[in-house]
C-alpha cells in the first residue's frame, strides 16, 4: 500500500516535471516532426504526453494499475 503511494505520486510528478519544463525538452531533443504535423507543435506534443503520465501516476496511486502482482500461489514446504 504504502509503496502503491510513493510510486504513483513519483510518476504522477515525473509526468508534472514534463510538463513543466517541456520547452527545455523541445531544446534538448529538438523537433518532432509527428508532433509538428499532428499537434501544432513538439512542445504541445510533451505537455500531453507528461499530462497522461499524471494521469497514469494517479491511477497507480489509486490502484487502479497495479504495480505489481500479488502471490498466489503457495510453496510447498519440505
Amino acid at each position: 500500500m504504502l509503496k502503491q503511494i510513493f510510486v504513483g505520486l513519483f510518476v504522477a510528478g515525473l509526468g508534472g516535471v514534463l510538463m513543466y519544463f517541456s520547452q527545455a525538452v523541445t531544446d534538448l531533443f529538438g523537433r518532432i516532426e509527428w508532433f509538428e504535423r499532428h499537434m501544432s507543435s513538439t512542445r504541445n506534443g510533451y505537455v500531453i504526453f507528461g499530462f497522461l503520465i499524471i494521469i497514469v501516476g494517479f491511477l497507480i496511486l489509486f490502484g487502479v494499475l497495479p504495480i505489481s502482482q500479488a502471490v498466489t500461489e503457495t510453496v510447498p514446504s519440505i
